[in-house]
């Protein structure tokens, strides 16, 4: 498949999402429930003014848990409808689909592996006081997250999905994010916020990637929390050196390592290690968005841990 033809296939995605989305954002608004967008699709009117240079899978919307039931009620009047019931549990993220093809990932926080949640002490408060107005693709007026805010939120995502992996779509949407709005982003926030959402390491390992894969140097050092000397540090290094050999231990592994490698606050493991094994029942609710045996969380995450 060329590239003309792919790009004739994203526009057609992005057109089809357009309709419903207007659709859907309206409504939301007429109902008075507050929600921000975020990622991909807030990023399509200034980071790619052509859509076709940023293909996405769904959309991302943040509210606040008070309004999920409300929120689930228009979804569902707007076409959208989710796999299975929660039964009563109110949902980190969960899928809406609708049945052309428009997914839409619906968060009442922006990290959505319940379990890392000592580690990364986000203030969901202030993501939602510095959230800033933008004219969205749909022509409507909505909010999203600051610069800063969607800066640090990028990183965290790399840590989900492969910090080291430059091939993610977030690195290109870092790297035209700081390219437009880096002279007036506020980069002692960024510094100060990391700090205090436990992302010091995250952002420090960004930044030294950017810096030796793309020659682009940030406005302000990023230090990490870890010493030099420090064997967390010279773990995360050798990941950082690997990046393009293959590793030997299966991938699960390896990332689950170098996820524990880039926590800021050590002292959270053994409460991390505990909460992924043994789960209180409130959080394998949350985790699995419904109630949750013990033995059925080992059997779930043990099966796709081997599948991975």
């Amino acid at each position: 498949m060329n590239s003309t033809t792919n790009k004739h296939q994203t526009i057609a995605h992005y057109l089809l999402y357009k309709h419903h989305l207007t659709l859907l954002f309206a409504s939301l608004k007429q109902n008075q429930i507050e929600f921000i967008i975020f990622k991909g699709w807030s990023f399509i009117p200034d980071l790619y003014p052509d859509p076709a240079l940023r293909p996405f899978t769904d959309v991302d919307i943040l509210i606040n848990p008070a309004d999920y039931a409300e929120t689930f009620r228009v979804m569902e009047e707007q076409g959208f409808i989710v796999k299975r019931d929660t039964k009563g549990i109110i949902p980190l993220e969960i899928t809406f689909s609708h049945q052309v093809g428009v997914h839409i990932d619906l968060h009442t926080h922006i990290l959505q592996l319940a379990w890392w949640h000592p580690a990364f002490p986000i203030e969901l408060d202030e993501v939602w006081h510095t959230a800033q107005p933008y004219l969205d693709s749909t022509g409507l007026s909505l909010k999203r997250f600051s610069p800063e805010v969607t800066f640090l939120h990028l990183c965290l995502h790399l840590f989900n999905h492969g910090i080291f992996n430059t091939q993610f779509h977030m690195y290109k949407d870092i790297e035209r994010l700081v390219d437009k709005y880096s002279v007036e982003m506020d980069w002692d926030y960024v510094a100060q916020k990391a700090k205090e959402w436990g992302l010091q390491n995250m952002v420090h390992w960004v930044a030294k990637t950017f810096k030796e894969e793309f020659n682009i140097t940030l406005p302000v050092t990023f230090q990490s929390k870890a010493s030099r000397k420090s064997v967390q540090y010279r773990l995360i290094k050798s990941y950082f050196d690997a990046r393009y050999q293959p590793h030997k231990a299966k991938p699960w592994r390896t990332a689950f390592l170098l996820r524990l490698a880039l926590i800021d606050d050590l002292s959270n493991l053994p409460k991390l290690l505990f909460s992924s094994l043994f789960p209180s029942p409130a959080l394998r609710a949350i985790i699995h968005n419904q109630p949750c045996s013990l033995f059925d969380h080992w059997r779930k995450y043990g099966y796709r841990l081997l599948h991975q």
